[in-house]
C-alpha cells in the first residue's frame, strides 16, 4: 500500500470521491499498453498554466533565513560554486528562495484529476477537445489502491488562492493555482523522485488498470464508430467495461 503524506493547509479528498481524467485516444492507448500512469514533472504542466509551481512560499521563509543571520555569501560557500551557478547565481535572499524552489520542482511529478461526480464540458474542451477523446472515471480509493510506488505520495484538492499560502514546506506551492483555474476543481497526486532518468521529465507509475478504471467515456460529440472502437479496445485489453457517451453537447 502506498504511504500517503498530508500536505499542510491542503484538504485531502474523501476516499469515495469520484475523479475524472480527460485525455486523447493516444494517451489512453499508452495507459492500457504500458499499464503505467505517467506523472509529468510539475514544470511540464506549464503548457496549460505558465505559473504552475511558481507561487512563492510565504515571506516567513525568507524572514527565517534573515533571522538566522545567514547571508547569501554564507549559503553560497556551503553550496559550492557549481551548485550556485546552477541556481542562477542569485544576488539576494528573495532570488535565492525562488531559485531553490524552482530547482526542487525537477524532482516533483504530478497526476491531475477532476473532482466531480459528473463529466464537465469545460474539462472536455480544455484537455480533450477532439472528437476522438476519452475520459476515465475512478475514485480516490481505487486510484490510490491501483498504484505501485516505492516513495510516499501526497494527495490533495488544489487551492485557488495562492495569497493564502501559510506553509513554507518544500512542495506545498505545488497545490496552489490562480483563481482563473477554479473551474477545474482539481485533485492532485504529487510524487517525488531524485532518479536522474526522471528529473525534469516524468515518472511512469505502474498501475492496476482493473482496479483503477470504473467507467470510460468518449467525447460527447463523437460518432458511433468511435464508441464501438473504444469498446473493442477495452475488450482486447481484457477489460469488461463498456464505454459510454453522455448527452452532453459542447456546442449547447
Amino acid at each position: 500500500m502506498i504511504k500517503i503524506i498530508d500536505v499542510p493547509d491542503i484538504q485531502k479528498p474523501i476516499e469515495t470521491q469520484c475523479l475524472f481524467r480527460y485525455m486523447s485516444l493516444a494517451k489512453f492507448m499508452d495507459l492500457l499498453t504500458t499499464r503505467k500512469l505517467f506523472f509529468p514533472c510539475i514544470t511540464r504542466l506549464r503548457a496549460q498554466d505558465r505559473n504552475e509551481g511558481t507561487h512563492n512560499p510565504p515571506m516567513q521563509w525568507t524572514q527565517d533565513i534573515q533571522e538566522s543571520h545567514t547571508g547569501v555569501q554564507q549559503i553560497k560557500d556551503k553550496l559550492g560554486q557549481d551548485t550556485w551557478s546552477q541556481l542562477g547565481s542569485p544576488t539576494n535572499l528573495f532570488a535565492l528562495v525562488n531559485a531553490i524552489t524552482e530547482a526542487q520542482l525537477g524532482s516533483f511529478f504530478a497526476s491531475c484529476w477532476h473532482n466531480s461526480d459528473d463529466e464537465s464540458i469545460l474539462m472536455w474542451s480544455r484537455y480533450a477537445p477532439g472528437l476522438e477523446s476519452i475520459a476515465i472515471q475512478t475514485t480516490v480509493k481505487d486510484l490510490l489502491d491501483s498504484l505501485t510506488l516505492q516513495h510516499p505520495i501526497r494527495i490533495g484538492s488544489v487551492r485557488y488562492d495562492p495569497s493564502s499560502m501559510t506553509s513554507s514546506g518544500s512542495c506545498e506551492h505545488c497545490f496552489y493555482k490562480d483563481s482563473i483555474f477554479l473551474g477545474e476543481n482539481e485533485c492532485r497526486l504529487l510524487a517525488f523522485s531524485n532518479d536522474p532518468q526522471h528529473i525534469w521529465r516524468g515518472l511512469p507509475v505502474p498501475v492496476d488498470i482493473n482496479k483503477m478504471l470504473k467507467m470510460v467515456y468518449v467525447s460527447p460529440d463523437s460518432e458511433d464508430w468511435f464508441l464501438n472502437l473504444v469498446g473493442s479496445i477495452l475488450f482486447q485489453a481484457g477489460l469488461r467495461i463498456s464505454p459510454h457517451r453522455t448527452i452532453l453537447k459542447s456546442n449547447s
